[in-house]
Parts: structure tokens; sequence; C-alpha cells
């Protein structure tokens, strides 16, 4: 499906909040000093409707992908290594 102009230049401005996001919080003491770029990223997205008449206290779960999609494994991997790290279980090379 062809995306809208609209579509296309948020996407481009998301990737350039996240590359800015990534920069800022890049630490030059632990950092390894090599220069990188982002190759892919996905956005996850918590909704809570704000309706007077909504009070089930729902929320509803959202993932932005860059130009609307990306293969899933490679969002799997992208969650897979996120939940790895987030449970202090870190990353290691496949096979160690």
């Amino acid at each position: 499906m062809a995306r809208t102009p609209e579509q296309i230049a948020a996407d481009d401005a998301l990737h350039e909040a996240i590359r800015a996001v990534s920069a800022a919080y890049d630490d030059p003491e632990t950092g390894d000093g090599r220069q990188r770029f982002i190759v892919d990223w996905l956005v996850v997205v918590v909704n809570q409707p704000v309706d007077e008449g909504d009070d089930n206290g729902n929320c509803y779960y959202e993932t932005l992908f860059p130009n609307g999609t990306i293969p899933a494994y490679r969002a799997l991997g992208m969650i897979e290594a996120a939940h790895m790290i987030l449970s202090g279980q870190g990353m290691t090379e496949v096979g160690e």
C-alpha cells in the first residue's frame, strides 16, 4: 500500500527523533566510540481512552514501524532483545 505524504513526513520525523534521543543518551565514556546508524526501529505505544463514558480502565497497545511495517522476525527480534535487556539477562552472541 502506498504511503501518504503525511505518513512519509511522520515516519521521517519519528526516525529523526529516535536518532536524536539515541545520540543524547549515548555515553562517550562507556560506549565503544564507533559511529553507528539506526537500521530499524519500532515503537510501542499505550493508549488509554479519555472518553467520560469509558470507565473500564482498558489500555490499548499500538506498534509503530518505519514505513508502516517491518518483517515479523525483525520486530520479534527487537522485542526479545528489549525483553532480555529489561529483565537483566543482557545480550550475548548466538551460541554462547
